[in-house]
């Protein structure tokens, strides 16, 4: 048995005893048979029935309907002979029968089971089941009170949780109606209490004040030691006997001070001050602080104090001796030093993203230019023509530009708009342009504000107000004509990757579906069109869209009166934003902003895709139980040396592993997680971590701090998961006050996540917590489960992998979100906003490989629209469909090393691909259903072959000789294990293709006097 010590950093005396008549300490037993807490009692006098007072101070709502399982410390056997006498939150009293005679027994009091999926689990209290016998009950007199009253008593004497984590101690025994009572009346007159608290002990709860809290008193100084150079982390209790509204000012402080709830810097790099904070009579509020302790700060003693509103808190930092921490001291995580990273600004700046190129600025023109793309803008500050120069394979740019719209981009309000002045474009660094319009009608004023990025990013944010009285806009309208050769497909508003329809007509419903964009184009040249006002907050994504969803814009929605249309003419495809019918009050604006995403993003690497090869060693165990559980054994995600022998020169080391436990915060293993990539760099590998914000581990430190922070990190329910309403582990209820959605668990490390909220300080801590892996664990990229933020963000994950690391590596992995769970969003739609920081994407899971058509491959999971390369996953995906796009699935789940092989035989690196789609495939069969892509060589090409025909076929090959430059050729059909058997081609003959099959091919030739094509 090991007892609570109490936290390091502060002085302690008896009135900081956890529980005030239990001495506290970890047990050890199996949680699952018996729940996590209990109370020993110890029976001195023996009698056929004993009675005890169990002082449990509990948090749950009804006591009386949980179950009570006593058992013999002795001989582990249970007692049945138990009679419950009364229950309340604070103390029950039992009778039961000391079977064993003289000794120790266990009252578990809050026996559990957990139900549900093992990554979704449930957690719900056992029952009350009596199963005394009734001839004992009756001779032991436990209905008779008098009997009662004379009974011998036993005596409760220690609490003891399953585990450290587990434990209601020091923060979670609630204090007694009564002693709330007495607290009231030592402080008369007075409407709030103070309680500055370690942040050793985070305060769990807050519908009662913690029983240390009132051995101790309010008002206690915080006596601290810090360390020089440290964020020093730090929290009040507030208890409010009333509800109240109070500010908190941190000016006494000897040193900077935040109070985090009430101020910070956003994600986006804006600042919120001065926040008043709400109280509610008889609830607990966490307020927690950070100061930044100085590097020179003297030593010895500092006082200050914290005011919230009437009330003053007093806290005395001591200085130790010593070096100054580096970081902040987030080294050490118990010190919670992370949160000094809410506020942080890192490369918060208009700094360049490799590959791209600064924003060109021709202003007389009104002219941009970026990798690939440009646009011009008219008058009124809306882009007039917008086009590419990638080449149809998006292997290259530079070419021919390729006009993308038919007509200007139109904001139509009903009215004529006339332009206020010049458009003036501005460079506020390298990546970015940025400009202003002013549009004035009658009785309205559009304040366009509006910046290019070098990705390809056009954002726009349009005010419409109603100058001089009030407006009816019969509509309001932004018009966005593609030309029809160029918008050859649609993606978004319900309509999963395919052909563009004739016409198209979509509203909006954010309550079941994540959709307010679409992207239409084709694969050198396209659009993605978003539409949002100043209410938009980014939606839960994947499993838990419906818990916490899209807001519908007051503008484009507009009450359920707006949508979008999608017409095509002769010669273009329209897509239109429209309100619907609008009144605004004198003076009274609303917001239509909208975004434009110009595609592709970058060119695809050949190269890049077939020598970055990848290992991702299974991470899934099964549990298994039967009369009891048992560990099931953690993971590894491989030895480096056996991963490299293998062939993968990349390793992606996932969470639930022994190198790193916790879901989405390496850094509470970083000492394993640096030894395991040092010994994959000594291998020859790179290593990259999974590490996304979409939930984090509740066995962070910063959880309670977070959970304080009113909604903001933690998202609120209602928790509705990929199975319905999910009450989640057992854990979170025990420990995690208020609303809360349970993430992804993990049970062979006990790893308990809680879902992240779209939008949260949190990810700043996330780049600086990226920042210092890449540093000191020497991590070469991350990879994405899903995308919890937004392409702000991205640019900043990738600016710090990009100074650390020489070529960072990001993947991105979707399930497909095209199911009612997920708001039926394509996940290439939903994420395309992070395309041009990705290097390869993992869609996606839930997709049937083998009846996907191409198109819709092409679109939703190749990823080639937008300059990248992806692969498979679900069932390991069909291996010929996917080569048409570079696509193979996940090793060692699939081998892949006879694939490899074969690359590396035929120099496939050093090839230039051209896809199906190119209108320059050197390659096409006679079969529209049988399709080809190219690998072209110097003096070779290799052609990949498969089958959409609802049968076998067989098929001929047309091959331009003078496109592979060759005179001749000879055609080869290798053996590939697992793959393909060898067979022999000839020119003349067809080729065999099995049902959703496909065959690889080398063609090798003469080449002819004209100089062959040059790889990329």
């Amino acid at each position: 048995m090991r007892a609570v010590s109490p936290p390091g950093d502060v002085r302690t005396d008896e009135r900081e005893r956890p529980h005030p008549e239990l001495d506290c300490a970890v047990g050890l037993w199996d949680s699952r048979l018996f729940g996590n807490h209990r109370i020993v009692v110890r029976v001195a006098r023996y009698a056929r029935a004993v009675r005890v007072v169990l002082p449990w101070r509990r948090q749950d709502e009804n006591p009386h309907k949980v179950d009570l399982i006593v058992v013999s410390a002795r001989s582990g056997e249970r007692v049945r002979n138990v009679v419950r006498l009364c229950s309340d939150p604070t103390s029950g009293e039992i009778v039961f029968e000391p079977i064993d005679g003289l000794g120790d027994y266990y009252v578990y009091y809050l026996p559990y089971a957990l139900l549900g999926a093992r990554n979704y689990p449930k957690g719900y209290y056992l029952p009350w089941r009596p199963l005394e016998s009734p001839q004992w009950r009756f001779a032991a007199g436990a209905d008779d009170p008098r009997a009662v009253a004379s009974m011998v008593q036993a005596e409760a004497v220690a609490y003891h949780a399953a585990g450290e984590r587990e434990s209601f101690a020091p923060m979670g025994f609630p204090a007694s109606p009564d002693e709330l009572q007495v607290l009231r009346r030592r402080h008369p007159g007075k409407n709030l209490l103070l309680f500055p608290e370690s942040r050793s002990r985070p305060v769990e709860m807050t519908r009662s004040i913690p029983a240390l809290w009132i051995r101790r008193g309010a008002y206690v100084p915080l006596d601290a030691v810090v360390r020089r150079g440290e964020f020093f982390a730090f929290q009040v209790g507030v208890y409010a006997f009333s509800d109240a509204e109070v500010r908190v000012d941190t000016g006494a402080m000897p040193w900077p001070t935040r109070s985090l709830l009430t101020e910070g810097v956003r994600a986006d790099g804006s600042e919120f001050t001065n926040r008043p904070v709400r109280l509610l009579g008889g609830e607990v509020r966490t307020l927690w602080f950070v100061t930044e302790v100085p590097p020179d700060a003297p030593f010895g003693g500092h006082t200050g104090s914290i005011r919230i509103g009437p009330e003053h808190a007093c806290v005395t930092l001591g200085v130790t001796e010593g070096e100054p921490v580096a970081d902040g001291g987030v080294r050490d995580l118990r010190s919670m030093a992370r949160l000094g990273w809410l506020d942080s600004r890192k490369v918060q700046d208009h700094s360049l993203v490799a590959p791209f190129r600064p924003v060109v600025v021709d202003g007389g023109r009104r002219r941009m230019e970026i990798l690939g793309r440009s646009v011009v803008l008219g008058a009124d500050g809306f882009p007039e023509r917008i086009a590419s120069t990638f080449s149809d394979e998006v292997t290259t740019f530079g070419g021919v530009e390729r006009a993308i719209l038919d007509g200007p981009v139109r904001l139509d309000v009903g009215r004529e708009l006339e332009p206020c002045h010049a458009v003036e474009i501005q460079q506020p660094g390298d990546a970015t342009a940025t400009w202003r319009q002013t549009l004035s009608g009658e009785g309205c004023t559009v304040r366009v504000s509006a910046a290019f990025e070098a990705d390809g990013c056009l954002e726009y944010r349009c005010e419409l107000t109603a100058e001089g009285g009030p407006v009816t806009f019969p509509d309001v309208r932004l018009v966005v004509p593609l030309r029809r050769a160029v918008a050859q497909y649609l993606m978004g508003l319900g309509r999963p990757g395919g052909p563009c329809p004739e016409e198209l007509d979509w509203t909006w419903d954010v309550a079941r579906k994540n959709q307010d964009s679409v992207w239409v184009g084709d694969v050198s040249a396209g659009l993605q069109i978003s539409w949002k006002d100043d209410s938009y907050r980014r939606p839960l994504n994947s499993n838990w869209y419906r818990g916490s969803p899209l807001v519908e814009p007051r503008s484009w929605g507009n009450g359920g009166l707006g949508g979008v249309q999608v017409r095509k003419t002769d010669r273009a495809v329209a897509v239109e934003a429209y309100s619907g019918p609008l009144r605004l009050e004198a003076g009274e604006a609303r917001r239509f902003d909208f975004r434009v995403l110009v595609t592709p993003f970058k060119t695809i690497s050949t190269r890049r895709q077939t020598t970055e090869r990848y290992y991702h060693a299974p991470n899934r165990a099964e549990e298994v139980s039967g009369a009891g559980t048992r560990p099931v054994p953690i993971n590894h995600p491989g030895s480096p040396d056996e991963i490299r022998a293998y062939g993968a020169t990349v390793v992606n080391i996932h969470h639930a592993t022994e190198v790193m436990p916790y879901i989405n915060d390496p850094m509470l293993s970083a000492d394993s997680l640096a030894a395991y990539v040092r010994r994959a760099h000594l291998a020859g590998l790179r290593a990259k971590v999974y590490y996304t914000v979409r939930e984090l581990p509740s066995a962070a430190p910063e959880c309670q701090a977070l959970r304080a922070l009113d909604g903001e990190v933690y998202a609120r329910g209602p928790a509705l998961g990929p199975s319905g309403p999910n009450v989640g582990h057992m854990w979170l209820q025990e420990h995690l006050a208020g609303g809360f959605i349970p993430g992804y668990a993990s049970s062979n490390v006990d790893d308990i996540p809680i879902v992240t909220s779209g939008e949260s300080r949190w990810l700043n801590v996330y780049v600086c917590a990226l920042d210092w892996l890449a540093r000191e664990c020497g991590i070469d990229g991350i990879y994405l489960d899903e995308a919890g933020f937004d392409r702000t963000t991205m640019k900043r994950v990738r600016k710090v992998l990009q100074r650390h690391c020489s070529d960072p590596l990001i993947d991105l992995h979707s399930a497909s979100q095209y199911r009612e769970a997920d708001g039926f969003a394509s996940s290439a739609n939903l994420y395309m906003e992070h395309f041009p920081y990705v290097d390869r994407l993992w869609f996606s899971e839930y997709v049937d490989y083998d009846e996907i058509d191409p198109v819709r491959w092409l679109v939703e999971l190749s990823g080639v629209p937008f300059g990248l390369l992806g692969e498979m996953l679900e069932n390991g995906g069909n291996p010929w469909k996917g080569l048409l796009f570079g696509a193979t699935a996940r090793a060692p789940r699939v081998d892949l090393r006879p694939l490899w092989r074969f690359w590396d035989s035929v120099r496939l690196p050093e090839t230039r691909m051209i896809g199906w789609w190119s209108g320059s495939a050197p390659v096409v069969t006679d079969h529209d259903e049988v399709l080809a892509t190219s690998w072209i060589g110097a003096g070779y090409a290799v052609v990949a072959l498969a089958s959409w025909a609802p049968g076998d076929v067989d098929v001929s090959l047309e091959i331009d000789k003078a496109a592979l430059g060759f005179d001749d050729v000879v055609i080869e059909s290798p053996e590939i294990e697992g793959f393909q058997q060898a067979m022999g081609v000839s020119g003349t003959e067809k080729i065999p293709i099995p049902y959703n099959q496909g065959r690889v091919l080398v063609l090798r030739g003469i080449p002819s006097e004209e100089s062959t094509p040059q790889s990329s």
